[in-house]
């Protein structure tokens, strides 16, 4: 293990033992206070945490996002399945999905002469647009694009071209072509074909599933019923605004919020005119 992969660990485990303590004090306060539903509590709709789990989501809350643009090492495994939903879009705005190399010889080739004008694939965006992008995809993001992105639990990335970006000290970020080439696949990406199903008041659109996870486009008029068939459910309301009743309590929602449903909560509604993305993980 090199002296830099020690020093993160010992950061880690830093972390996560303040953390731990966060927890424990955040847990006492919470059973002195007289029981009584908030904002928030809003969140993990309406469910208290115990200290270690509240230290485990604050633990893993961070370091996931961190592991995505941290140092990439060769314990790379399997890849990074991911998808976007677009939620808005600047006119002309791009995201690079894809490349156009022919070979693994031609990938290599245009990526180490930097030929990144004729090697990557760039298409135009607007608000509403999907795109499911499976491990071993050429992707980024262009400017002026707002996205809600759900993706595989892992644990690296690779970086292949990093736009000629520096930072305040003038140095660029780490590359990791030999990596890149390795795992990059030949060919057009393979974008899911959306399933759409209207039931009563609910527009279920299924925009992707995997082995991984399943994404949901649910657009509601009215009141819908629903009882739980995942372990837990991550919501992003999208557009409108309604109600979220749970057990007779109601938490009000709106454009912009996002919130768990975890695995004891098993029936709900939702009241309203919204538009959510909703995505479950998927058990082996």
């Amino acid at each position: 293990m090199s002296g830099k992969q020690t020093t993160a660990l010992i950061i880690i485990f830093i972390y996560m033992a303040l953390t731990i303590v966060l927890g424990l004090v955040v847990s006492k306060r919470k059973a002195a206070k007289q029981a009584k539903q908030s904002n928030e509590d809003f969140l993990m709709a309406g469910k208290s945490l115990g200290p270690l789990v509240l230290a485990g989501t604050l633990f893993a809350a961070n370091t996931g996002g961190a592991s995505t643009t941290g140092i990439a090492t060769n314990v790379y495994s399997y890849g990074i399945s991911a998808c976007w939903y677009v939620i808005a879009a600047d006119e002309g705005a791009e995201i690079i999905y894809g490349h156009n190399a022919k070979s693994k010889e031609e990938l290599a080739q245009m990526i180490t002469a930097g030929d990144w004008e004729h090697l990557l694939t760039k298409i135009p965006v607007k608000a509403g647009d999907f795109f499911y992008v499976p491990s071993g995809t050429m992707h980024a993001i262009g400017k002026g694009i707002l996205i809600l992105e759900t993706q595989q639990s892992s644990d690296t990335t690779y970086r292949v071209y990093d736009f000629d970006r520096k930072d305040a000290s003038g140095k660029t970020r780490d590359l990791h072509l030999k990596q890149s080439i390795d795992v990059l696949t030949i060919g057009k990406p393979a974008n899911s074909t959306p399933a759409r199903v209207i039931s009563g008041n609910l527009d279920l659109t299924t925009l992707v599933s995997n082995a991984f996870f399943t994404v949901y486009k649910w657009q509601i008029s009215g009141q819908v019923d629903f009882k739980r068939t995942a372990p837990y459910l991550l919501l992003s309301v999208l557009e409108g605004q309604g109600q979220l009743v749970i057990e007779g309590t109601s938490y009000p929602i709106k454009k912009g919020n996002h919130f768990i449903l975890p695995n004891d909560v098993n029936s709900w509604e939702l009241t309203g005119e919204l538009t959510l993305i909703v995505s479950h993980p998927n058990e082996d």
